[in-house]
């Protein structure tokens, strides 16, 4: 079986081929768009998280020293059947959003990041809209989000997803 054939096999959807043309999508600026990380990508992907790691892991501790190399990045973008985005404004890097599967509940998982020198610029929100509307439809979505971190929580409040009530340790559950 190819690539593809796994992602589909597992995922249960075809996400785009990571050797082919990255998937793009359109936000609601033109200026910013989103498209799928390619390694090109790794060395503007790696400034960002570096200078943004430490804002990150105050509510998401497992992600610290997650991408400590240029190289740990390269390897992360082909993860079996996720879908890894960057957020451009013109050519500057300044977000990134993802959609993963999660075995345990059959359902895909939202993440997000905005730069730490890019913040309070609707980025955040731009990056989880545009991969909320793309999920919709295709398959059922979930993000879990810490319980302190009231920045993501008013971005996921914009966005289709809902806040179920439903908490697991200190984050709360957004569905579709």
């Amino acid at each position: 079986a190819t690539f593809c054939d796994i992602i589909t096999i597992m995922s249960n959807i075809s996400l785009p081929n990571p050797w082919g043309r990255p998937l793009v999508l359109p936000t609601e600026r033109p200026a910013v768009t989103m498209q799928q990380l390619t390694i090109y990508d790794a060395p503007d992907y790696y400034d960002s998280w570096s200078r943004s790691a430490a804002d990150i892991a105050r509510f998401d501790p497992e992600t610290v020293g997650m991408f400590d190399s240029v190289e740990n990045v390269e390897d992360s973008i082909y993860q079996l059947g996720s879908l890894v985005m960057a957020t451009r404004d013109r050519d500057k890097f300044v977000a990134s959003g993802s959609l993963r599967p999660n075995k345990k509940t059959g359902m895909w998982l939202l993440g997000i990041w905005t730069d730490s020198r890019e913040t309070s610029k609707g980025y955040g929100t731009l990056t989880a809209q545009t991969l909320v509307n793309y999920a919709v439809g295709r398959f059922p979505l979930q993000a879990k989000v810490h319980n302190e971190n009231t920045h993501c929580i008013h971005i996921l409040e914009k966005t289709e997803l809902e806040r179920t009530g439903r908490n697991v340790g200190v984050f709360s559950i957004f569905e579709q």
